[in-house]
């Protein structure tokens, strides 16, 4: 028992030596993150207004490098902006060992947004929040001219003789849809009943609502004042004109030229 002991102290002395001279390892290891690198900003393509509606704009396709992998890129935080305008939002249409593609979609332009180049700007990050963004090719808004006519009958019921400027029963709508000004004009005609009688062009005007902005009709064209821009002639980009007719029936005129129930304004949609 006595030798037992000693061994025992022995080796209880050995191994308090041993952890003496060994003292604390500390290691510290860092693992660095690289940021993400846009490598291309493709489209969209051209774009062409919808009349009196918004125009969706193409895809952006973006491409996006990683060397930390393809699953570091964070697509669902991607973007790309047109302009200051609208922006797109972008999913993953394929991927590599470090790069992933991404479409990116949604971005809409109202159609009185006026023609013109503008920036297409894509933003990226990956997972630790480091970012990247790229400037791809300007997109193009087009020049977009639509004009919308929207009438039903004029009536203007039992006139008698000498009635001074009596207006019709309902309005004509005209809506500038596109994003351009567009100088205007209004040709008339003379109305006829198939015989003898008729309503000279002259007899009708056209305007905002009140006579005094009124613009008498001729078989010429003649240019539709826009009361509402100071008396300018350019049919505002936006502008939703409410044009009313007026007749004057002279003192001579047959009864049976303006008292058959309706006139017919055809209506039309120019694009």
């Amino acid at each position: 028992m006595k030798n037992e002991l000693g061994v025992l102290a022995v080796l209880l002395m050995m191994g308090f030596a041993f952890a003496s001279d060994t003292g604390n390892v500390s290691i510290n290891l860092t693992v660095e993150n690289s940021a993400p690198t846009i490598q291309s900003v493709t489209g969209p393509d051209p774009l062409d207004p919808e009349s009196c509606d918004f125009a969706s704009i193409g895809a952006v396709i973006v491409n996006v490098s990683d060397i930390d992998g393809y699953a570091d890129v964070d697509v669902g935080a991607s973007y790309v902006n047109i302009s200051t305008y609208t922006s797109d939002t972008c999913v993953e249409t394929t991927h590599g060992t470090d790069w992933v593609e991404m479409s990116c979609t949604g971005g809409e332009f109202h159609y009185y947004t006026a023609p013109g180049k503008y920036n297409v700007t894509a933003f990226t990050q990956d997972i630790s929040h480091e970012t990247d963004s790229m400037d791809g090719t300007q997109m193009d808004y087009n020049v977009g001219i639509h004009i919308t006519v929207e009438s039903g009958p004029l009536t203007f019921g039992g006139l008698p003789r000498g009635t001074t400027d009596s207006i019709s029963s309902n309005t004509v709508a005209m809506n500038n849809c596109g994003n351009v000004e567009l100088a205007s004009t209004i040709t008339g005609a003379n109305i006829t009943d198939g015989g003898s009688n008729f309503v000279p062009a002259d007899q009708f005007k056209v305007g905002w609502g009140t006579l005094a902005y009124g613009v008498s009709l001729s078989e010429s064209a003649v240019p539709l004042v826009d009361a509402g821009s100071a008396g300018g002639d350019k049919l505002q980009v936006a502008s939703l004109w409410n044009l009313n007719g007026w007749v004057s029936i002279p003192l001579d005129q047959a009864l049976a030229a303006y008292n058959t129930g309706e006139w017919t304004i055809i209506s039309s949609e120019y694009e």
